[in-house]
C-alpha cells in the first residue's frame, strides 16, 4: 500500500512506552509512498544510520486509512520509540542527523512532499502546541506560552509553553532539515 500523505514520529525515550524527553515530528502531503520504504527508513534510525552495530531498543507502530469519496486517499501515521538508555550522551544528536537522513530520503522520492509557504507565527505556535498534545498528555488548548523566538537565518519558530500543572514544554517549528512542517517538542525535566 502506498500513502499520499503520512505523520512520521520520532520520540527519544528514557524506556519504552514512557513519555517522550524530545519528539520529532514531520507532516507530509502527496509522497505516494510505500509503506514498506517508510518502514526500512526508519529502521535505520535505530542503528543511527549504520553507525550502530546493532539497533538501540525500539517500537515502531504503524496506523494506515484509506478514504474514498469519490476521489481517493490514503493516510499513514508512523512512530518510533528510541530508548536514550543505550544511545548514551549521542542520541538526541544522532537522532537529530537521522531526522534530516530521513526528509532527504522522502524529498528525493517526490518534489511534492512540502509545503512552499513557510508558517508565520501563528501556524508554527499552532503546530508546536498540536504536537505538544500529541506526544504528552497535556491539551494543547491549556498551554500558556511564556516565551518565543524567531531565528531569520534559518526560519525556525521556538516557544516555551507552562502547562496548569506547571511543567514547562517547549518546540520548534519551521524549516527544520528543509523541511518546514517538521517539528521538534520536549519538556523540562523537574529538579
Amino acid at each position: 500500500m502506498e500513502v499520499l500523505s503520512a505523520r512520521i514520529a520520532v520520540r527519544l525515550t528514557s524506556g519504552l512506552h514512557r513519555p517522550p524527553r524530545e519528539a520529532w515530528t514531520l507532516s507530509l502531503i502527496e509522497i505516494g509512498v510505500p509503506v514498506e520504504g517508510i518502514k526500512e527508513d526508519l529502521a535505520t534510525l535505530t542503528t543511527l544510520d549504520g553507525e550502530l552495530d546493532f539497533p538501540v531498543s525500539n517500537s515502531l507502530s504503524v496506523q494506515t486509512s484509506e478514504t474514498n469519496w469519490g476521489a481517493s486517499g490514503s493516510f499513514g501515521e508512523f512512530i518510533l520509540e528510541l530508548s536514550s538508555d543505550a544511545l548514551g550522551g549521542a542520541g538526541g544528536m544522532g537522532i537529530g542527523a537521522g531526522i534530516g537522513f530521513l526528509i532527504s530520503k522522502v524529498k528525493g522520492r517526490t518534489q511534492s512532499a512540502f509545503p512552499s509557504q513557510p508558517l508565520d507565527r501563528a501556524q508554527a505556535a499552532e503546530l508546536v502546541r498540536t504536537h505538544i498534545a500529541l506526544h504528552y498528555t497535556e491539551v494543547g488548548e491549556d498551554l500558556i506560552e511564556i516565551a518565543s523566538s524567531f531565528a531569520l537565518d534559518t526560519g525556525v519558530h521556538e516557544f516555551t509553553f507552562k502547562s496548569p500543572s506547571g511543567r514547562e514544554y517547549g518546540g520548534t517549528a519551521g524549516e527544520i532539515s528543509g523541511a518546514p512542517t517538521c517539528t521538534r517538542v520536549w519538556y523540562k525535566a523537574e529538579a
